[in-house]
């Protein structure tokens, strides 16, 4: 009963040391040979992690070589890797991972064990993230004899033959409008992807809005058609010659679910040659904008508004703004989605450009700046033309944990290399318990006999 105990005591310790930093994923628990394993990283990760800190390692510690790589889409931190070919028991290790315990920063490693089955995938695919701001390849690997149909979902939903063996496909972005968050479906795999658009809005098209204002999606959260429809009267003048102009036109934005207040700025300047006054127009279950109306601009006059989101936050939406006037209107695009981690936040205004397409701002103009590959954001980040603005101070990750905090980690293994050393010692001291005690005792009289004269 007491070596159950212990044992069962070594065993909350040894969990409680490889847990101790809080950090997580959805490494699933078995997977097939040669499948793309994707997996997301849950939990503070402070620097973004790289190919070279993953490695997959067989029972008894033998590490195996796969293909790998890595990638931060909005701020998530995905790791891919092909199993291996043969079915047993792996490790998934991330090492030298900066994250915080108790809110100080501090270096570990994650493990994670999974099982690799005895069936095979039918292909696999890489990359297993997508960052891309040009047009991208992904390789599928076919181990059928035949040909498979597969289907794709992004830059535009197709399908493609696959042959047995090696394909590269090429995925063009010509089309694609602005910055897209997203995951493409490729087949049976769900990818991360976050790909940079340098396409203009369409122009002089039908808008599918409902009754509200409100975006019929078509797929994905980014999905809006438009950008110019005739509603209740007003026609929306060409974005180029427009009287009035929104800065930014779009305005994307990834808000946590239990923020306190959720607002957006945004501001409206006349570009015309006189005084012109105007009304807002929206949706009211969303948007709440306090000022007193009508608001007037002088000639080249601009000023600066606040909206603030009063609706639900279960779904992700596209919604318009608009700013009305005579017989003309123009708009502001709000894309919102909702995420229950915190540190997924972002805003991303796109503005106008001078020939009327859209295009996100420099980082400067957003009074922030790059940070470099070691140094982390101390402030919020926002994308920009130069890639994620820091709107803060930028400073290397200290390693000052591992003298910190990390020493809650070292204790608890210390404890278990302890509570091991002294079961060892207790048991080894103990007796063996005699098996045949009556066998021993005729033994004895025996030799008693056999002594006597």
């Amino acid at each position: 009963m007491k070596k159950k105990f212990y044992l069962a005591v070594i065993i909350f310790l040894c969990i409680l040391c490889s847990n101790v930093h809080g950090l997580t994923s959805d490494l699933k628990e078995i997977y097939k040979q040669s499948e793309t394993a994707i997996v997301k990283l849950g939990g503070s990760v402070l620097t973004p992690i790289s190919a070279g800190q993953v490695k997959i390692e067989r029972q008894g510690h033998i590490e195996t070589p796969v293909e790998k790589g890595s990638g931060t889409i909005a701020e998530s931190n995905y790791v891919w890797f092909i199993t291996p070919g043969i079915a047993d028991s792996y490790s998934l290790i991330i090492e030298n991972i900066e994250t915080t315990v108790n809110g100080a920063p501090t270096i570990v490693n994650y493990e994670k064990t999974f099982l690799v089955g005895n069936d095979s995938a039918d292909y696999n695919v890489k990359p297993g993230v997508i960052y891309s701001t040009s047009d991208f390849y992904l390789e599928f690997n076919s181990k059928k004899d035949e040909n498979q149909e597969i289907s794709v979902s992004f830059p535009e939903t197709k399908t493609f033959v696959l042959k047995p063996g090696y394909n590269k496909v090429k995925f063009s972005i010509a089309n694609v409008v602005g910055t897209q968050i997203t995951n493409m479906a490729a087949g049976i795999y769900s990818l991360p992807a976050y790909v940079k658009g340098n396409a203009s809005a369409p122009v002089n098209q039908t808008t599918d809005i409902n009754a509200s204002g409100d975006i019929n999606q078509s797929s994905g959260w980014w999905a809006w058609r438009g950008p110019d429809e005739p509603i209740n009267n007003y026609s929306v003048e060409n974005i180029s010659k427009a009287r009035l102009i929104f800065d930014p036109v779009i305005l994307q934005m990834i808000r946590w679910k239990g923020e306190d207040k959720i607002d957006g700025k945004f501001s409206v300047t006349n570009t015309g040659e006189e005084a012109t006054s105007f009304v807002f127009a929206y949706n009211m279950s969303r948007f709440k904008i306090d000022e007193e109306e009508p608001i007037s601009l002088l000639a080249n006059e601009s000023k600066q508004f606040t909206f603030e989101y009063v609706g639900d936050r279960n779904r992700s939406f596209g919604s318009y703004i608009y700013a009305r006037w005579e017989n003309y209107s123009a708009r502001l695009l709000v894309q919102m989605a909702f995420v229950n981690d915190v540190n997924q936040s972002s805003t991303t205004p796109i503005r106008q450009n001078s020939s009327g397409g859209r295009q996100l701002y420099p980082c400067a103009e957003l009074a922030g700046k790059i940070c470099a590959s070691e140094e982390v954001c101390s402030g919020s980040e926002q994308n920009s033309q130069e890639g994620i603005c820091c709107i803060g101070e930028c400073g290397k990750a200290s390693n000052s944990g591992e003298g910190g905090y990390a020493w809650l980690g070292y204790l608890l293994g210390g404890i278990c290399v302890l509570v091991l050393i002294f079961i060892f010692l207790k048991y080894r001291k103990v007796p063996k318990k005699e098996t045949n005690p009556l066998g021993k005792t005729i033994g004895k009289i025996s030799m008693k006999d056999s002594n006597m004269p």
